[in-house]
């Protein structure tokens, strides 16, 4: 209930950043275990880092949720721009989001 869903932050305050992923499925037949691996891909293109997370789902179960998040203790480390998350379980890309980043570059 307390949970705030945001797509842009700003580069002054943003420190970390949380994905969440719901998945929905027929009922396995039993436990299936998978691991879901995030690929967080820069505003440049290039790839910024890959996060994998264990997962398993339960035969009386038809949705899952997962998450995981990417970033710093201190904010301002994010660099402005389009970020991209992608999703794959196995080589399947399951599921692809995006957030912004706002603000001007710290200098340094």
């Amino acid at each position: 209930d307390e949970r705030v869903y945001k797509y842009s932050f700003d580069k002054a305050s943003a420190r970390s950043i949380y994905w969440e992923l719901d998945l929905s499925f027929p009922h396995p037949a039993q436990k299936y275990e998978f691991k879901v691996i995030a690929h967080w891909i820069k505003p440049d293109g290039s790839e910024m880092g890959q996060q994998p997370l264990d997962a398993y789902v339960q035969p009386e179960w038809t949705t899952s949720w997962h998450s995981l998040g990417w970033g710093w203790v201190d904010a301002g480390n994010w660099g402005p721009g389009s970020y991209r998350v992608d999703f794959y379980v196995g080589s399947t890309r399951v599921a692809s989001g995006s957030f912004q980043i706002t603000g001007t570059p710290r200098l340094r």
